[in-house]
C-alpha cells in the first residue's frame, strides 16, 4: 500500500528572522485520520496557523516599523515648526511703536494747519490708526505655510496612532479550535488586503513628507501666523483628518471585513449602517414594484451583536439554501489555496493537499446527496468548478499530486493503490465533482493556460512513470488526461525513446497512431526508438505497424539526405537496433557499410562493432558508391583516427552466416 506522507531526512528548523521556518510538519504533527484532514484540529489548520504566524510577524512588523519611525519623527518635527511660528507669529501682532509715530505726525501737521491758519480738512489722515494692520502679505504667506506644515504633522500623528489600532484589531487572540482560528486569520486577511491597509500605512509617510516641503516654503518666505486665511486652512486640515477618522471608522458596520476597525466606533456606527439599509430597503422595494419585476429584498435589522460576534458570524455564513458551499467554504478554499501557493515548504503543500483532498472529498458527498438549487438552475457543479478555479487552489492542488504521484508508486502499484492514495482521491474526487472524464476537457478550468498547465504536469509524471517502468501509474496518467494527452507528440516521444511493449501497447489500445511524424525531421515513434537505442520499443513497434521500418525522414546531420530507420540507428551506434532491423526491414540500404564506417559520433569499439555486424551479414566490402568508392576507401579518406576501421575492413573474417543479398550501389539506385 502507499504511503504518500512518509518522509525522510532530517528535521530542519529556521527563524523569522532568517529567512522563514522550514519545519518538516509531517514530523511536528501526526497524520490525520483518513476523512478527518479538514476537520476542526486536523493538522493542516496547525500548518496554515503556524505558516500565517509567521507571515504576520513579518508583514506587522513592518507596518509597526513604519508606524514608530513616522510617530516619532512626527513629534520632533511638530516641535520645530512650533518654535518657528512661535517666533514668527510676533509679526501678525499690531506694531505700536509704528502706529504712535503715523498719529504724533498728522496732529504735528494739524497743530502747524492751526497755525497758519489753514483748513484742517486738508491735512491727511494718518495712514495707521489704532488695530491697523502692520504686517506685509507675505508675512502671513509664511505663517499659513507654517501652521500647515504643523496641522499636517499633528495629523499624520494621529493617522499614525489610529493605524496601530487597526493592526492590534488584526492581530487580536481569537478563541475556538485550530480551524476557528485559520478561518477567522484569513477572514481578516482578505479584508486586510482589499481595503488595502498596506497601502494606507505607507501613505502616512507622504503626508509627513509634504508636511516638510511646506514647511521650507514657508521658512523661504519668512513670514508669520494668527489671520483668518491661515484658520481656515488648519480648519479645512483638521476637518478632512477627523472626517477620514469617522468614516474609516464607520466602514466596519457596513462591511466587517474592513480592517479599520476601533471596536467602540464599531458599535456607534451600527445605527447609522441600519439607517442606510432602510434607505436602500425602501428604493429597492420602489423599484420593484414600480417595474413589477420579481426581486428578492433582504429586510433590514439592527445587529446588537459586537465586532468580534459579527465578524465570525459573517465567516460563517450559511448560505446552502442557494449555493452547495457555504461561506466558510469558500474561505477554507481560498485560505488553503492561498498558503499552497504562497510556501515553498514541500511539507507545507504536502499537508496543504492533504486537506484539499477531504475538502474534495465533502465537496463530493454534497454531491451525492443530490444538492440542487433554483438559482444555479440545478447545475451546482458549474458553481464548484468556478470557486475552485477562482482561487487557484485544485489546479494548484493537482499539480502537486501530479509531480509526486511517481514518488509515491513502483513497478509492484496496483491501480487501486493509486485511486486511493491522496493524490489519486483528489484527482478522482474532482474529477466526480465537475462530471469530468478527463483533466483537460474544460470542466475543470476553463483558463487556458491552467488547461496548459495542468497538461504539461501530466507530462512530466508521465515521463516519469515511464522511465521507472511504472506501467499502472502511466495508464492512469494516459486516462486522466485522455484523449487531449495523446494529441501530445510528447507522449509518443516519451514513450519511444524510454518506454517498452507494455507502454506501447496503453498507447495503442487508447487510440494513439503511431504512424504519426512529428512536424521536425518527419519522424516516426521508429525512428526515436531506434535514435535513442530502446531496443524493446523498437521490436514493439515493428510487431505492430512493419511499414515503419520502410519510412524514410530527414537526418538531423545533415538535414538535406532521407534516412530509413535502419540508417538512423547505425549513425546512432545501436548496434542491437541495428541487428533486429537487418532482420526485418526488407529493403535494406545497400550503403549501409558505407555508413558504418565513416560514422563519427560515436567512439572506435561501437564503430568496429557496426562494421562486424554488416560483415557477418554478408555485405560486401568491395561494393562502390556513386564515386567509386568502396567502404574501406571511404574510411582510408576520413584520416588516420580511421585507419583501425580500414585494417578492420581489410583483414575481418566473417562468420558463417547466411548471406545478404547485396548489389551494386550504382544498380540500385537506377532500379530506384
Amino acid at each position: 500500500m502507499l504511503d504518500p506522507f512518509q518522509t525522510s531526512g532530517p528535521t530542519t528548523f529556521g527563524t523569522a528572522g532568517s529567512g522563514g521556518r522550514n519545519y518538516d510538519y509531517t514530523k511536528i504533527y501526526g497524520p490525520d485520520r483518513q476523512g478527518e484532514e479538514i476537520k476542526e484540529n486536523a493538522r493542516v489548520w496547525n500548518v496554515y496557523l503556524d505558516e500565517a504566524e509567521n507571515y504576520d510577524a513579518d508583514m506587522i512588523q513592518g507596518f509597526r516599523n513604519i508606524i514608530d519611525g513616522l510617530l516619532v519623527f512626527a513629534s520632533l518635527f511638530s516641535a520645530v515648526v512650533t518654535t518657528f511660528v512661535v517666533q514668527t507669529s510676533q509679526v501678525l501682532q499690531p506694531d505700536t511703536a509704528q502706529i504712535m509715530v503715523s498719529l504724533l505726525f498728522e496732529n504735528n501737521q494739524l497743530l502747524r494747519a492751526a497755525g497758519n491758519r489753514t483748513a484742517l480738512s486738508a491735512i491727511p489722515t494718518a495712514s495707521l490708526g489704532p488695530g491697523s494692520r502692520t504686517y506685509a502679505s507675505i508675512d502671513a504667506w509664511v505663517n499659513g505655510l507654517f501652521f500647515t506644515s504643523l496641522a499636517l504633522s499633528l495629523s499624520t500623528a494621529l493617522l499614525t496612532v489610529l493605524a496601530k489600532q487597526w493592526i492590534q484589531a488584526y492581530t487580536a487572540i481569537v478563541p475556538g479550535d485550530a480551524r476557528t482560528r485559520a478561518l477567522i486569520r484569513h477572514f481578516r486577511f482578505q479584508g486586510l488586503t482589499k481595503w488595502k491597509l498596506g497601502d494606507i500605512i505607507e501613505i502616512l509617510p507622504l503626508i509627513l513628507h509634504a508636511s516638510v516641503a511646506i514647511f521650507l516654503v514657508g521658512l523661504a518666505l519668512y513670514v508669520s501666523q494668527l489671520s483668518y486665511p491661515i484658520c481656515g486652512v488648519v480648519s479645512a486640515i483638521t476637518a478632512l483628518t477627523f472626517l477620514f477618522y469617522f468614516g474609516t471608522s464607520v466602514i466596519p458596520a457596513f462591511d466587517i471585513a474592513c480592517p479599520y476597525r476601533i471596536p467602540f466606533m464599531f458599535t456607534l456606527a451600527q445605527p447609522l449602517s441600519f439607517a442606510f439599509s432602510v434607505a436602500e430597503y425602501a428604493f429597492l422595494y420602489l423599484w420593484c414594484t414600480l417595474t413589477e419585476q420579481p426581486c428578492w429584498v433582504p429586510r433590514p435589522h439592527l445587529s446588537r451583536k459586537s465586532l468580534k460576534m459579527t465578524e465570525h458570524s459573517d465567516a460563517f455564513k450559511d448560505t446552502t439554501d442557494y449555493y452547495p458551499l457555504s461561506v466558510d467554504d469558500l474561505l477554507a478554499c481560498d485560505s488553503l489555496g492561498w498558503i499552497l501557493n504562497l510556501s515553498s515548504n514541500q511539507s507545507v503543500k504536502e499537508v496543504v493537499v492533504e486537506g484539499a483532498c477531504s475538502l474534495l472529498d465533502e465537496w463530493s458527498l454534497k454531491i451525492t446527496e443530490g444538492w440542487s438549487s433554483p438559482i444555479a438552475d440545478g447545475r451546482p457543479i458549474t458553481g464548484l468548478a468556478s470557486s475552485a478555479e477562482h482561487n487557484n487552489l485544485i489546479v494548484s492542488a493537482v499539480e502537486y499530486s501530479l509531480s509526486k504521484l511517481p514518488d509515491i508508486s513502483s513497478t509492484s502499484t496496483t491501480e487501486d493503490d493509486i485511486k486511493k492514495s491522496t493524490y489519486g482521491r483528489l484527482i478522482g474526487n474532482l474529477m466526480t465533482i465537475c462530471s469530468s472524464e478527463s483533466l483537460l476537457d474544460g470542466r475543470i478550468t476553463h483558463s487556458k493556460g491552467w488547461q496548459e498547465k495542468i497538461e504539461i504536469a501530466l507530462i512530466d509524471a508521465y515521463k516519469m512513470a515511464i522511465k521507472r517502468k511504472h506501467h499502472v501509474l502511466s495508464r492512469c496518467l494516459l486516462d486522466w488526461g485522455y484523449p487531449k494527452l495523446l494529441q501530445s507528440e510528447e507522449i509518443l516521444l516519451i514513450c519511444s525513446t524510454d518506454g517498452d511493449a507494455e507502454d506501447i501497447d496503453n498507447l495503442v489500445d487508447r487510440g494513439m497512431d503511431l504512424n504519426h511524424r512529428r512536424a521536425r525531421f518527419g519522424w516516426t515513434a521508429l525512428h526515436w526508438a531506434a535514435v535513442s537505442g530502446n531496443l524493446d520499443a523498437v521490436v514493439a513497434l515493428v510487431e505492430r505497424e512493419p511499414g515503419l521500418v520502410s519510412v524514410q525522414a530527414n537526418n538531423p546531420f545533415p538535414f538535406s539526405k532521407k534516412h530509413t530507420t535502419l540508417e538512423l540507428a547505425i549513425h546512432s551506434g545501436n548496434s542491437d537496433v541495428v541487428a533486429y532491423l537487418l532482420a526485418h526491414d526488407p529493403n535494406p540500404p545497400s550503403n549501409a557499410l558505407h555508413a558504418a564506417a565513416v560514422v563519427d559520433r560515436i567512439d572506435l569499439d561501437e564503430r568496429l562493432e557496426l562494421v562486424e555486424l554488416l560483415l557477418d551479414h554478408g555485405w560486401d566490402r568491395t561494393l562502390t558508391d556513386t564515386d567509386g568508392m568502396t567502404a574501406i576507401d571511404l574510411a582510408r579518406s576520413r584520416g588516420e583516427d580511421f585507419n583501425a576501421v580500414v585494417e578492420y575492413l581489410e583483414h575481418y573474417q566473417t562468420v558463417r552466416l547466411p548471406p545478404y543479398p547485396t548489389a551494386l550501389l550504382t544498380t540500385n539506385e537506377e532500379e530506384t
